[in-house]
């Protein structure tokens, strides 16, 4: 799956959904990223990628750019442009991106491209046609903005406009102009932040196809659900141990994990109902409960006692010594010495959160601490702040 994040319109914090975005997808298409932006966040310890780690994820794939043309064609062209300026050129940075868009990978295939050059927009045609024909658009486009549910680039140029018709077309033209982009570079499906995805999506005329099958479109609004929960729990300190991440055979675990994700509106209450299950706890009684294997030793070590003349009181004292040496397995369990061995299922989230694939007890009691405090309230304004 590619995902796609438009910086422009939602603002800084979508830099901080390249993160979850790496682990849930296969690639992750930015639009129109500034460097600019990436290293400040990244000097004030709000990012994990630097502006030079960004570029050596873009050479390496993990990351796709994606903007109009002209965009690459250095300082002064991108200077022309007044909404560009939210990612102004960056030397050293930029040159590789534009290197890498018009000559390195100008022959290759879209799915192949590391940055993609894009046609020049439509939206504005688009917008005033769909106007006309189907007056909804225009309502559906001045409900959103009634409500303020819109990304922060769009809400902006619809608030400047002279009247409601001139803010609906902003609205429709932005929307239009996004799911073009989308398609033009190839992507899956877009992240936009709150719980308004789908109905941006639609305004844009999009349909959105997840792993070539159509869905819903409040599939995208459950999608930020898996965002939430892999910023909330990834244990990944620096680059260097999130490098380390993306090129282990662990990585296909925690996307295969945050699959459900897709298809369910309640992942996180099931997720959560499925850790507070009782099969996975372990009571005092079950842990001090001698195995088979350390009672037949117990019983070996009074036979063997009673061969040798030994008292049966020190034969069984032997026979309990020798149990002790042996600890039951869910003694270790208990103690999280251990990992469970029935969290198969939940491996993906060992991963995730500890970077281990076997879950201990210790672990599981922060997991539940965790999933309790999420909500549906939490989750729209964690991306919409």
């Amino acid at each position: 799956m590619r995902i796609f994040i438009g910086p422009a319109d939602i603002g800084p914090r979508a830099y901080q959904l390249i993160l979850p975005a790496l682990l849930a997808g296969r690639q992750v298409i930015v639009w129109r990223p500034s460097l600019q932006i990436i290293q400040n966040l990244y000097d004030k310890g709000e990012l994990l990628l630097s502006g030079s780690n960004f570029l050596e994820l873009v050479e390496r794939g993990e990351i796709v750019v994606a903007a109009r043309e002209n965009w690459y064609e250095g300082r002064r062209a991108r200077e022309k442009v007044p909404h560009w300026a939210s990612s102004p050129w960056v030397d050293g940075l930029d040159d590789a991106l534009a290197l890498i868009a018009l000559r390195e990978d100008s022959s290759k295939l879209l799915l192949s491209k590391r940055a993609i050059p894009v046609a020049p927009s439509e939206g504005v045609r688009w917008a005033k046609q769909i106007a006309q024909r189907n007056p909804r658009y225009v309502e559906g486009a001045l409900d959103l903005l009634e409500r303020r549910k819109l990304p922060s680039g769009y809400l902006t140029r619809a608030i400047a406009a002279e009247n409601s018709t001139d803010a609906a077309l902003s609205i429709l033209r932005d929307a239009r102009n996004t799911a073009l982009s989308i398609e033009e570079a190839g992507a899956d499906i877009p992240l936009h932040p709150g719980s308004y995805g789908a109905e941006i999506a639609a305004l844009g005329g999009r349909r959105l196809s997840l792993g070539g099958d159509h869905q819903g479109l409040d599939t995208l609004d459950r999608f930020m659900d898996a965002m939430y929960l892999s910023s909330k729990l990834a244990h990944f300190k620096n680059f260097r141990s999130l490098d380390s991440f993306l090129r282990s055979p662990d990585r296909p675990i925690i996307r295969d994990g945050i699959a459900p994700f897709l298809s369910s509106p309640s992942a996180i209450i099931e997720l959560d109902r499925k850790l507070r299950s009782s099969h996975f706890d372990i009571s005092w009684r079950e842990a001090l409960k001698p195995s088979q294997a350390s009672l037949g030793l117990a019983a070996a070590g009074v036979l063997f006692s009673a061969l040798d003349g030994l008292t049966l009181s020190a034969a069984v004292v032997g026979g309990i010594a020798v149990s002790l040496l042996g600890a039951p397995k869910k003694l270790c369990q208990k103690l999280s010495l251990e990992g469970l061995d029935n969290a198969e299922e939940v491996q993906w989230l060992s991963l995730l959160a500890f970077g281990r694939k076997t879950l201990t007890l210790r672990h599981l009691g922060k997991l539940r601490s965790t999933l309790r405090t999420m909500s549906r309230q939490q989750i729209d304004g964690y991306f919409s702040s």
